[in-house]
């Protein structure tokens, strides 16, 4: 029982700017998304992307990039339908999977609660899940130090209880096509 996607691109939020890399996993995590369903292979149009997504995404009120609201106008701004949905369990994203769309998953641990993360803890952190086993998850943190090391496999009870029990939300995607 596994499905898993091929890899979308990886972007690693700590190589962007200091005095926000920290805050910015929501639209990270989005460019990755967005690349994947909108075949962006070039790094240029993934740069660009992922740029115009960090200053989309930022809420001037709040001073945060992770209004989840704004992220779903983004996406729809460019041509991906999305929605924040909290699952109870893991069916759901199995299904996304299945017709090859990647989710993004809001996640919370505590130290030593998710091994091999690149936080020791987080409050709030968005990953890219893009394949489960029964035993593993397949994520993009954007959290990791550098491109090289988004790509993560998280043990899945790991995985299960740093998201849902702490609430299952997550971004669900759909393209826009031109047949509706």
């Amino acid at each position: 029982r596994s499905v898993a996607l091929e890899q979308p691109p990886a972007i690693s939020q700590m190589t962007a700017a200091e005095d926000f890399r920290r805050r910015i996993c929501s639209p990270t995590a989005l460019a990755m998304a967005l690349a994947y369903l909108q075949k962006l292979y070039d790094i240029e149009q993934r740069s660009k992307l992922w740029s115009e997504l960090i200053t989309g995404c930022y809420d001037p009120i709040t001073k945060a990039y992770g209004m989840w609201p704004q992220a779903i106008y983004q996406a729809s701004r460019l041509n991906s339908l999305a929605a924040v949905e909290c699952s109870t369990d893991w069916s759901s994203i199995e299904q996304a999977l299945q017709i090859e769309t990647p989710v993004i998953c809001s996640i919370r641990f505590d130290a030593g609660e998710l091994a091999t993360a690149p936080l020791p803890r987080t409050a709030g952190h968005l990953v890219l899940v893009y394949g489960v086993s029964d035993s593993e998850v397949y994520v993009l943190d954007p959290a990791a130090a550098d491109t090289m090391g988004v790509a993560r496999c998280y043990d899945r009870q790991q995985f299960s209880t740093a998201w849902l029990r702490r609430r299952g939300a997550a971004y669900f995607f759909s393209q826009i096509t031109a047949d509706g």
